[in-house]
């Protein structure tokens, strides 16, 4: 019996001390996010260690993504994938036919959107878009025509 009480004593001390050791690196790891001074001498381990190193982090992390996560091959794979285009292509088909049934303008939906900021752009590309169009088609135009045309106009 003594020994099982022994057995079990030293065995939750030691949990006890490794969990509290493991909150300790975890918590020295991620925890101050700012380094800390005692006048003018920088507290050692602070910042923690991912917080000082955040930027170098997300730069790896990044290189990572790209390098192994989404290859070219892979993101080509899936383009090429025939149930990914009939899914996608029945998505579009239900965005395209929900829009389409839409009664908002165009000036609603931007809003919603939290795009108001497009609309701008959009009229102005709109416009180009038709004043091209216009010139382009104009081009073809006799001489004749031209001055038939603008003679109407006036």
């Amino acid at each position: 019996m003594n020994m099982w009480l022994n057995l079990l004593t030293t065995t939750g001390i030691g949990a006890v001390i490794d969990g509290y050791t493991n909150h300790l690196a975890i918590k020295m790891l991620f925890r101050p996010h700012h380094p800390k001074y005692i006048g003018k001498f920088r507290v050692p381990f602070t910042p923690g260690l991912i917080p000082q190193r955040r930027d170098e982090l997300a730069v790896q992390l990044g290189k990572m993504v790209v390098d192994h996560l989404l290859t070219p091959e892979g993101i080509e794979k899936k383009l090429t994938n025939d149930s990914f285009q009939q899914e996608l292509i029945g998505w579009a088909q239900t965005a395209a036919d929900k829009l389409l049934m839409n009664e908002q303008t165009l000036h609603e939906v931007l809003k919603k959107l939290d795009m108001i900021h497009m609309e701008e752009r959009v009229t102005k590309q709109i416009e180009n878009d038709y004043v091209f169009r216009s010139i382009t088609w104009r081009l073809n135009w006799s001489p004749a025509r031209v001055i038939i045309n603008y003679t109407v106009i006036k």
